[in-house]
Protein backbone atom coordinates (compact mmCIF):
# COMPACT_ATOMS: atom_id res chain seq x y z
CA UNK A 1 0.00 0.00 0.00
CA UNK A 2 1.30 3.43 -0.93
CA UNK A 3 0.85 7.08 0.73
CA UNK A 4 0.59 9.53 -1.11
CA UNK A 5 -0.04 13.48 -1.27
CA UNK A 6 -2.61 15.13 -3.11
CA UNK A 7 -2.98 18.80 -3.45
CA UNK A 8 -5.54 20.91 -5.00
CA UNK A 9 -5.85 24.20 -5.80
CA UNK A 10 -8.86 26.50 -7.12
CA UNK A 11 -8.76 29.93 -8.94
CA UNK A 12 -6.79 32.65 -7.21
CA UNK A 13 -8.65 35.21 -8.35
CA UNK A 14 -6.73 39.19 -8.19
CA UNK A 15 -3.94 36.97 -5.96
CA UNK A 16 -3.05 35.38 -9.26
CA UNK A 17 -2.62 31.58 -9.41
CA UNK A 18 -2.59 29.08 -7.22
CA UNK A 19 -0.63 27.02 -8.66
CA UNK A 20 2.59 28.24 -7.96
CA UNK A 21 2.03 27.42 -4.42
CA UNK A 22 1.03 23.47 -5.44
CA UNK A 23 3.77 23.50 -7.61
CA UNK A 24 6.52 24.53 -5.00
CA UNK A 25 4.72 22.70 -2.57
CA UNK A 26 4.80 19.71 -4.67
CA UNK A 27 8.67 19.66 -4.80
CA UNK A 28 8.94 19.96 -1.14
CA UNK A 29 7.19 16.82 -1.10
CA UNK A 30 8.47 14.92 -3.13
CA UNK A 31 11.15 13.48 -1.00
CA UNK A 32 9.02 12.87 1.02
CA UNK A 33 6.13 10.41 -1.03
CA UNK A 34 7.00 8.20 -4.31
CA UNK A 35 4.00 9.78 -5.35
CA UNK A 36 2.38 13.17 -5.32
CA UNK A 37 -0.73 14.36 -7.31
CA UNK A 38 -1.36 17.79 -8.18
CA UNK A 39 -4.84 19.04 -9.50
CA UNK A 40 -6.60 22.34 -10.01
CA UNK A 41 -10.45 22.30 -9.32
CA UNK A 42 -12.87 24.72 -9.09
CA UNK A 43 -16.13 23.20 -8.80
CA UNK A 44 -17.46 20.88 -6.28
CA UNK A 45 -18.64 18.02 -7.96
CA UNK A 46 -15.43 17.97 -9.53
CA UNK A 47 -13.44 17.84 -6.18
CA UNK A 48 -15.26 14.85 -4.73
CA UNK A 49 -15.00 12.96 -7.91
CA UNK A 50 -11.57 13.40 -8.16
CA UNK A 51 -11.14 12.32 -4.99
CA UNK A 52 -13.01 9.28 -5.46
CA UNK A 53 -10.76 8.57 -8.31
CA UNK A 54 -8.19 7.18 -5.68
CA UNK A 55 -7.85 3.32 -5.47
CA UNK A 56 -8.25 2.78 -1.69
CA UNK A 57 -6.71 -0.63 -2.40
CA UNK A 58 -3.43 0.74 -3.95
CA UNK A 59 -2.81 3.85 -2.61
CA UNK A 60 -3.86 5.99 0.48
CA UNK A 61 -3.76 10.00 0.46
CA UNK A 62 -1.46 10.53 3.78
CA UNK A 63 -1.82 14.36 3.12
CA UNK A 64 -4.36 16.73 1.45
CA UNK A 65 -3.28 19.88 0.55
CA UNK A 66 -6.08 22.67 -0.69
CA UNK A 67 -4.93 26.25 -1.45
CA UNK A 68 -7.92 28.25 -1.52
CA UNK A 69 -9.91 31.51 -0.68
CA UNK A 70 -12.53 30.38 1.77
CA UNK A 71 -15.09 32.08 4.05
CA UNK A 72 -16.36 30.56 7.32
CA UNK A 73 -18.70 28.37 5.42
CA UNK A 74 -16.79 26.87 3.05
CA UNK A 75 -14.03 27.02 0.43
CA UNK A 76 -14.02 28.88 -2.77
CA UNK A 77 -12.33 27.34 -5.07
CA UNK A 78 -13.80 29.03 -7.85
CA UNK A 79 -13.19 32.32 -6.39
CA UNK A 80 -13.61 35.01 -9.06
CA UNK A 81 -14.78 32.78 -11.71
CA UNK A 82 -16.72 34.73 -14.26
CA UNK A 83 -19.03 31.78 -15.24
CA UNK A 84 -20.08 30.83 -11.57
CA UNK A 85 -20.45 35.03 -11.35
CA UNK A 86 -23.15 35.13 -14.11
CA UNK A 87 -25.07 32.11 -12.69
CA UNK A 88 -24.93 33.86 -9.49
CA UNK A 89 -26.27 36.94 -10.64
CA UNK A 90 -29.08 35.20 -13.23
CA UNK A 91 -30.52 33.42 -10.05
CA UNK A 92 -30.25 37.07 -8.26
CA UNK A 93 -31.98 38.85 -11.14
CA UNK A 94 -34.86 35.94 -11.27
CA UNK A 95 -34.97 36.29 -7.52
CA UNK A 96 -36.05 40.34 -7.76
CA UNK A 97 -37.70 39.88 -11.41
CA UNK A 98 -40.05 37.67 -9.44
CA UNK A 99 -40.37 39.46 -6.18
CA UNK A 100 -39.00 36.65 -3.94
CA UNK A 101 -36.37 35.87 -2.28
CA UNK A 102 -33.52 33.01 -2.93
CA UNK A 103 -33.92 30.14 -0.66
CA UNK A 104 -31.39 28.29 1.04
CA UNK A 105 -31.78 25.31 -1.12
CA UNK A 106 -31.01 27.71 -3.88
CA UNK A 107 -28.27 29.42 -2.78
CA UNK A 108 -26.06 26.31 -2.06
CA UNK A 109 -27.07 24.92 -5.36
CA UNK A 110 -25.58 27.76 -7.34
CA UNK A 111 -22.56 28.28 -5.50
CA UNK A 112 -21.37 25.49 -7.74
CA UNK A 113 -17.43 27.13 -6.92
CA UNK A 114 -17.78 26.16 -3.83
CA UNK A 115 -17.12 23.33 -1.24
CA UNK A 116 -19.54 24.16 1.98
CA UNK A 117 -19.61 22.65 4.78
CA UNK A 118 -23.66 22.22 4.09
CA UNK A 119 -22.60 20.16 1.07
CA UNK A 120 -21.21 17.54 3.57
CA UNK A 121 -24.27 17.02 4.73
CA UNK A 122 -25.86 16.51 1.05
CA UNK A 123 -27.40 13.09 0.24
CA UNK A 124 -25.33 12.53 -2.39
CA UNK A 125 -22.33 13.27 -0.43
CA UNK A 126 -23.27 11.48 3.03
CA UNK A 127 -23.70 8.22 0.50
CA UNK A 128 -19.75 8.61 -0.77
CA UNK A 129 -18.51 9.03 2.98
CA UNK A 130 -17.30 6.04 3.94
CA UNK A 131 -16.03 5.00 0.58
CA UNK A 132 -14.10 8.90 0.58
CA UNK A 133 -12.84 7.48 4.31
CA UNK A 134 -11.26 4.94 2.52
CA UNK A 135 -9.05 6.30 0.88
CA UNK A 136 -7.13 8.13 3.36
CA UNK A 137 -4.59 6.59 5.40
CA UNK A 138 -4.77 6.03 9.42
CA UNK A 139 -2.67 9.69 10.28
CA UNK A 140 -3.46 11.51 7.15
CA UNK A 141 -4.76 14.95 7.73
CA UNK A 142 -5.81 17.85 5.48
CA UNK A 143 -3.92 21.16 5.34
CA UNK A 144 -5.89 24.19 4.25
CA UNK A 145 -3.56 26.85 2.25
CA UNK A 146 -4.72 30.54 1.66
CA UNK A 147 -6.57 33.64 2.32
CA UNK A 148 -9.73 33.44 5.30
CA UNK A 149 -8.79 29.25 5.01
CA UNK A 150 -8.22 29.49 8.64
CA UNK A 151 -9.53 31.67 11.42
CA UNK A 152 -6.58 34.54 12.11
CA UNK A 153 -6.83 33.13 16.05
CA UNK A 154 -5.26 29.55 14.37
CA UNK A 155 -2.51 30.95 12.92
CA UNK A 156 -1.46 29.96 9.46
CA UNK A 157 -1.64 26.61 9.83
CA UNK A 158 -3.58 23.95 11.66
CA UNK A 159 -4.75 19.71 11.84
CA UNK A 160 -8.08 20.02 10.53
CA UNK A 161 -10.48 17.60 11.98
CA UNK A 162 -9.83 13.72 10.75
CA UNK A 163 -12.35 13.03 7.74
CA UNK A 164 -12.32 9.33 8.60
CA UNK A 165 -13.54 10.06 12.11
CA UNK A 166 -17.75 10.05 12.08
CA UNK A 167 -19.20 12.80 13.70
Amino acid sequence: MENIAVIVYGDGGELGSFKIFARHLKSELKSKYKRTESEHINRDHKFFSYLSSFNPDKEKIAELHIFSHAIGAGLFLGYKDPVIARQRQAVVDKAIKGKKKVNYDLAVRTETGAIQTDDLLLPRIIKKQSALRKIFSDDAFIKLWGPGALPRSMGKAARVKDLRTPG
